[in-house]
């Protein structure tokens, strides 16, 4: 029978069956690739990466966890980048930095139990309804540009501690009150 391991002309070594080692597998070379597999490779166990880990070709899957105590670096140009598949939660902690668009197809949810839940620092736009359940601080004008129909519908009572300018016509079917009320337009009570 011929030997299960041999060394070719080249000075590779060459298993031609399984190839068990009980201690540790030291691959030194110097440059380029220390450990080159033909087909596919299974880990049955811990897996620890200290340099740079470069996953290229198909997709690569992850069937159980992944710790990483350095950055993660995604340059796929097209496509999908990360699939998070499944029902179980990401958690991303302390901080997520979207610096490119950040696309949520289902709901998003900020469930901070104190201080600020969103800061938007620059414009936001809404295409569907907008509900607000607590306390709302505008701190500029507040435009209100409804081409036709009721662009402000106002079910309790509303406190205004400034002037109030009514440049149309102003309707009312209950009391109004005032210091000081004065119309140079149509004033209807």
């Amino acid at each position: 029978t011929s030997p299960a391991v041999t060394i070719d002309s080249d000075g590779d070594l060459v298993a031609a069956h399984n190839l068990d080692v009980t201690e540790q597998l030291n691959c030194n070379k110097a440059t380029g690739y220390s450990l080159v597999t033909a087909s596919n490779a299974k880990v049955n166990g811990y897996v620890e990466m200290t340099g740079i880990t470069v996953l290229t070709g198909g997709t690569n899957s992850i069937a159980g966890n992944l710790s990483l105590t350095g950055g993660l670096t995604v340059a796929q140009n097209s496509g999908t980048s990360i699939d998070v598949t499944g029902t179980a939660p990401v958690n991303i902690a302390p901080t997520l930095n979207a610096n490119g668009a950040l696309n949520v197809a289902g709901a998003a949810a900020l469930t901070l139990a104190s201080g600020t839940g969103l800061a938007v620092t620059a414009d936001a736009t809404v295409g569907g309804t907008l509900a607000v359940t607590g306390t709302t601080s505008v701190g500029d004008t507040l435009s209100l540009t409804k081409a036709s129909g009721t662009g402000l519908a106002v079910t309790a009572n509303a406190t205004v501690g400034g002037d109030l300018t009514v440049t149309g016509a102003l309707d009312t079917t209950g009391i109004l009150t005032g210091v000081n009320i004065t119309s140079s337009g149509v004033l209807t009570a």
